[in-house]
């Protein structure tokens, strides 16, 4: 019952801010309504175990919550999130290519 009455409620906020959302907000009111969940979805581990294996050899990582994926997609409303995507948005490190020998 609390998780769809969170997402109704984070819903809510990026309707009433969608002309100039303030993603730091949304990200904020996110994290106070899913720490009462005690839910795993909150680790949205699918997405960090897929973009871990897409952006290897390009980034470092680092698992991304449901409202730090939420506050990035705010931020950047017209573009694909892509793993490197969310990677770069998220300033995640960037790895440098080996010269080769």
């Amino acid at each position: 019952m609390k998780l769809p009455l969170c997402f109704l409620l984070i819903l809510g906020c990026v309707v009433v801010h969608g002309q100039s959302p303030d993603c730091k907000e949304i990200k904020d009111i996110c994290s106070k309504c899913i720490r009462t969940l005690n839910d795993p979805y909150n680790k949205v581990e699918f997405i960090n175990k897929g973009c871990r294996n897409r952006v290897r050899g390009s980034y470092v990582w680092t698992d991304q919550n449901l409202c730090e994926l939420q506050a990035i997609a705010c931020s950047a409303p017209n573009r694909a999130m892509h793993c490197v995507v969310i990677a770069e948005l998220a300033k995640m490190r960037k790895l440098t290519p080996r010269p080769p020998g």
